[in-house]
């Protein structure tokens, strides 16, 4: 497992981890290594390829393994660049502000646009910060928003959080959970579920709904993700 840096909120007398440092420190992505060994590779075969490359030359071929190495946090970071300036465009559309959707954020912002259409959705709160001093972790929350869902007769009060990965990872349920109840303690109003946008699909929309059942399951996994950093790190939390 690698360590991703950390990131610290100051509450109070305190300092607490974010909620994605706890869950990037305490969840292996199994998925990371086979995934960065593929974009190793190909960034290699198209440079062979395209010919820009002397399989005789020692100088050339060490400049093939230098990018090779450097292509997938290359990848990772360009995707980072995309996700927020996807929701800066979310965010902007919301308050009524100008909108940058720029071609390579086009087509998930589109889908976004669809889902926020056809459902009944009050946003409240915009990236919205939220802690848990009992159990020491703080966040920022895309949105706080009431939703009339279409079984229901009432509106719920969710928290929503925008993706922008192909598909639905645990870890984002986790993270969800540890916002829903982040801003129960924070606002002291209860959090009846959460939704996770997918929007990094190449054909749909990707949503998970997570009920209150649900939430209080994953909330549990993740103070022990909480109590697993504080040990795992020597953090006292006290600034």
């Amino acid at each position: 497992m690698s360590f991703e840096s950390p990131r610290y909120y100051p509450i109070g007398d305190y300092e607490y981890p974010s909620v994605t440092t706890v869950i990037d420190n305490c969840v292996p992505k199994f998925w990371l290594a086979p995934w960065s060994r593929k974009m190793t590779a190909l960034c290699m075969k198209d440079m062979v390829m395209e010919g820009k490359v002397n399989l005789l030359d020692d100088k050339c071929i060490d400049e093939i393994v230098k990018k090779a190495k450097a292509y997938p946090d290359k990848i990772k970071d360009e995707a980072a660049d995309r996700g927020t300036r996807l929701h800066e465009a979310i965010h902007a559309y919301v308050k009524g502000d100008t909108i940058d959707a720029a071609d390579d954020i086009a087509e998930p912002f589109k889908r976004f646009l669809e889902w926020y259409e056809i459902n009944k959705i009050k946003v409240l709160f915009i990236e919205e910060e939220v802690w848990h001093d009992p159990i020491g972790y703080a966040g920022t929350v895309d949105w706080i928003n009431k939703i009339r869902l279409p079984y229901g007769k009432k509106d719920k009060l969710y928290v929503t959080d925008f993706k922008i990965s192909p598909r639905i990872y645990y870890e984002h349920e986790v993270q969800v959970a540890a916002y829903a109840y982040g801003a129960e303690y924070t606002f002291g109003e209860k959090i009846d579920g959460a939704m996770i946008i997918g929007l990094g699909h190449k054909d749909r929309l990707k949503y998970k709904e997570l009920n209150r059942k649900q939430l209080k399951e994953l909330f549990y996994q993740f103070k022990l993700m909480v109590r697993l950093y504080y040990a795992r790190f020597n953090w006292g939390g006290k600034r």
